[in-house]
């Protein structure tokens, strides 16, 4: 049990940080936010402090890491107890006791209605269900990880290479972007090869098994950050159903024992999808910069994280020069700053792997001029028709569950009944952050250098996983759609323009 230490330790760096950031945000079921959050986001902090130890100096990096991990930490629960200090008695909210103890009077009467029966039975087969999707889950990425313990090509060859320039000579460590191994991607970003050092170093040895619980906690932080935002966002049943969809997908169950970044990179791409959606209702400065601190990761964790980032800053651009509740909001250029101000880190860190230690990309000093790729991206139609066809033919039936089918529909859904049915705020952003994500990857794909038929096979299914979540979050909220119109659903929580 040697990973449980470097394990509990991100997770509280992670719960705490995100408790002192969201101290005065009105986000609906925190607990549950920092259940499903703080674990993942904690590898990755400490991953970014990981590559700023190494770069101020390697030769004492283990002794400089612990001390900013620890410092970051204890400032940040410093943060949580002072802000508990200044509630005031009158402000604190009320004890779960009393609430629990009317329910418990008023338990009789519920059971004598057929409807109320109904409905606890659905959900007692779906939480069922659940269950049993969870346990295959498990059982699949327990017996796969024992089988192949040291994941596939890119876990060896890329994350846990780059781990090992870290690990074994410390003062070596930026031989990781000589060109000479060019084949392992000398400018991809470190959030991998730096959540796998932190426990490396802690286990002061090479444990096999922490790369493995890296995959474990990313893998499962997806399916319970769907089930936190629909429960309150939708139902309890529609995020029984999330859940249990995502854990059942064929290619997330696949990619998961992989230990590639792909499910760490569609965690934090649905991370930041949901916060941002969460931010525009709330209109909160914590939460825009938990937005962009998110797509920053995103970033930080592999090349495609850049175009997302790209992406939902341009959707936030539009909204607020757009939107009418941001258009003549006073502190809309605050909200901006605060996104900007958490995307900034992660990405300078990317930007200068990529500018000043990498010698070689696949893109950047990839040797190919501005024309070069221009030419590639515009002078073969046959490219693009093949690259097209993809597209249609990857998001089979059999693998994602007709997810996209029924992402088609819903698209329908909301162009034909556009004006008859009210949907919830800002649901159509999961629309366009999909659209707009899988539409970089196709102009990419078309100046990729390596051979086309290779990176189809190799890389189309993970490049649509990455948004896959996001796609579901965008089926589930139409065909569950806000009723509030006719008296039936809850209304939408008050977005007050009061910023934290």
């Amino acid at each position: 049990m040697i990973f449980l230490v470097p394990l509990l330790i991100p997770t509280l760096t992670g719960a705490f940080f995100l408790s002192a950031l969201l101290h005065k945000s009105r986000l609906p079921h925190k607990p549950l936010f920092l259940i499903a959050l703080s674990p993942c986001i904690g590898v990755a902090l400490v991953s970014l402090l990981v590559f700023l130890t190494y770069l101020i100096s390697p030769r004492y990096s283990q002794f400089i890491l612990r001390t900013l991990v620890f410092a970051l930490t204890g400032i940040c629960l410093f943060w949580v107890l002072l802000q508990k200090q200044n509630v005031k008695t009158g402000e604190q909210r009320a004890s779960l006791l009393p609430k629990l103890t009317a329910g418990l009077k008023k338990l009789p009467g519920p059971f004598q209605n057929r409807s109320f029966l109904l409905k606890l039975a659905i959900l007692l087969v779906a939480g069922l269900v659940m269950t049993y999707a969870l346990y295959v889950f498990l059982q699949t990425f327990i017996i796969s990880s024992i089988s192949n313990v040291h994941g596939g090509w890119d876990a060896r060859y890329f994350w846990k290479l780059k781990a090992q320039f870290f690990v074994r000579e410390p003062e070596l460590w930026q031989k990781m972007f000589s060109p000479i191994i060019d084949w392992s991607h000398p400018d991809y970003p470190l959030m991998l090869p730096g959540s796998i050092t932190w426990g490396w170093l802690w286990a002061e040895k090479e444990i096999y098994v922490w790369p493995v619980v890296i995959a474990f906690l990313f893998s499962l932080a997806t399916p319970a950050l769907v089930f936190w935002f629909l429960i309150e966002r939708v139902s309890l049943l529609t995020a029984i159903m999330g859940a249990t969809f995502v854990l059942g997908m064929d290619v997330y169950q696949f990619w998961a024992v992989s230990q590639y970044a792909d499910i760490p990179l569609c965690f934090l791409f649905t991370a930041a999808g949901v916060v941002f959606v969460q931010a525009l209702r709330f209109k909160e400065k914590s939460l825009f910069f938990l937005t962009g601190l998110l797509a920053g990761l995103s970033a930080w964790t592999k090349n495609e994280g850049i175009v997302f980032s790209l992406w939902i800053g341009l959707v936030f651009i539009l909204i607020l020069w757009r939107d009418k509740s941001f258009s003549n909001h006073p502190k809309k250029m605050w909200f901006l700053g605060a996104f900007l101000l958490g995307l900034a880190v992660p990405f300078a860190c990317v930007i200068y792997i990529k500018t000043s230690l990498s010698a070689s990309g696949d893109y950047l000093r990839s040797g190919r001029s501005f024309l070069d790729l221009v030419k590639q991206l515009f002078g073969d139609w046959r490219r693009t028709v093949v690259i097209t066809a993809s597209f249609f033919y990857y998001p089979r039936l059999e693998h994602w569950g007709g997810l996209w089918i029924f992402m088609l529909i819903a698209f329908g859904t909301r162009i034909f009944f556009r004006r008859h049915i009210k949907w919830r705020a800002y649901s159509w952003v999961f629309l366009a952050l999909v659209t707009l994500v899988n539409l970089g990857y196709y102009l990419i794909i078309h100046i990729t250098p390596h051979s086309l038929v290779f990176q189809l096979n190799t890389a189309m299914n993970r490049l649509l996983l990455h948004s896959t979540v996001l796609a579901l979050l965008f089926i589930m909220e139409t065909f569950v759609p806000d009723l509030s119109r006719l008296g039936i659903a809850k209304r939408e929580p008050a977005t007050a323009q009061a910023a934290s």
